[in-house]
């Protein structure tokens, strides 16, 4: 079983997940990329406004400034990187990154601000122990992490300190991810079809929304079905056991910022978890792989 720091580690990272990650399906950020040229949300799942491909990579890009489309393929590790290259190449002849980014954040704290209210001293007091979290927290090999945090400009507004500090945690342990599974040898499509098994889903399901073509995944699943990992369609115990390493050491990255926090970690998860939930309620966040992992506290 996964010890304790990989418990906790996990139970931040789904708590954060739903009050910074609704920014990808923010109807306020869906309007102001398309004010600038982006296509409107393709459409809804149940109450969730679905983002527009080329607005998701090119927004979630600009936390790297105005760098190559290869380059943001990079950081976004389990998409298809030609897909990433195609929305971003276009992304960057309509705007460019500090505008986008502006709109990104700005459209985020809107949505944060129409669902949860007024910011309050909870607020406020969450977004210092954030602050506290991400500060020991290192650059090296997070690209995500540190364009975010290239980009802190310390808002006075509070829902936008929240937001910037969560989004910094969340992108960090990305970006440990990605590290942990480039580590194991695997690529991006071999990583996305173990995922879709250890989250419980169905084979070739959640991966999809990654860009791979069908002939893509059926040669993923061979590889990996040399390895040892897959047999008749699931895990194997050596597939699953590698799995749970890459996800324990993505944990260990993160632990500084466990460290960092101490006993407020409970004051953190006792502020996220009412807002994640909120936001949930009123369609604001569509839900992801984080809700599934195994092994946490909640």
């Amino acid at each position: 079983m996964p010890d304790a720091v990989s418990r906790r580690s996990r139970t931040l990272a789904a708590a954060l997940e739903p009050v910074i990650g609704q920014v990808y399906f923010s109807p306020e950020c869906h309007a102001a990329y398309a004010d600038l040229g982006f296509a409107p949300s393709p459409g809804q799942l149940g109450l969730v406004a679905l983002p527009d491909g080329p607005a998701y990579f090119t927004s979630r890009g600009s936390l790297l400034g105005q760098v190559q489309p290869d380059v943001i393929a990079a950081a976004f590790g389990v998409f298809k990187p030609e897909v990433v290259r195609t929305g971003v190449l276009f992304g960057w002849s309509i705007t460019d990154a500090d505008t986008i980014f502006a709109a990104r954040r700005a459209g985020a704290v809107a949505q944060l601000e129409r669902v949860l209210g007024p910011a309050g001293d909870d607020v406020r007091r969450t977004a210092d122990l954030l602050a506290r979290a991400a500060e020991p927290l290192g650059v090296e090999g997070r690209p995500l992490f540190a364009g975010l945090r290239s980009r802190w400009d310390d808002p006075a507004d509070p829902w936008t300190r929240l937001f910037h500090l969560g989004d910094m945690l969340r992108e960090c342990r990305g970006d440990a991810h990605v590290a942990a599974w480039t580590a194991a040898a695997l690529d991006g499509a071999e990583t996305g079809l173990v995922n879709d098994l250890y989250m419980g889903l169905p084979l070739k399901s959640y991966v999809r929304t990654r860009g791979w073509t069908e002939d893509e995944l059926d040669a993923a699943e061979q590889r990996l079905q040399s390895r040892g990992w897959l047999a008749d369609g699931t895990l194997t115990d050596t597939g699953r056991d590698a799995r749970e390493a890459i996800e324990v050491a993505t944990d260990q990255q993160v632990a500084p910022a466990l460290t960092a926090l101490g006993d407020d970690l409970d004051t953190v998860l006792d502020a996220l978890k009412p807002w994640g939930a909120a936001i949930r309620e009123t369609g604001a966040y569509v839900g992801g792989p984080v809700d599934l992992w195994p092994n946490r506290d909640d």
